[in-house]
């Protein structure tokens, strides 16, 4: 069996994403999840709030804005932003 190319480097850089620590901004505070569009409509749906786990980790916990609606689309339940003219779940 032999092994593609692409398939090698992919596992070598997930690899590396892994191996490494993190040398990312801070992770501490809340962040908005915000859906946003070619025309520049911005619409916060959400929130994560990050906290410290101890040991030089740290936790997370999404919140989902109050404004999203529950549909149950193909077999599935979904949270969706419902507007005048579409539904973006």
């Amino acid at each position: 069996m032999t092994t593609k190319p692409w398939r090698a480097a992919l596992r070598g850089i997930i690899g590396l994403m892994f191996g490494l620590p993190a040398l990312a901004a801070d992770w501490s505070g809340t962040r908005n999840i915000v859906l946003s569009n070619a025309t520049g409509e911005r619409h916060i749906i959400g929130q994560v709030i990050f906290s410290d786990a101890a040991q030089g980790k740290t936790a997370f916990r999404i919140e989902m804005a109050a404004h999203m609606q529950d549909y149950f689309l193909a077999m599935r339940p979904f949270l969706c932003l419902t507007g005048p003219v579409q539904r973006l779940c």
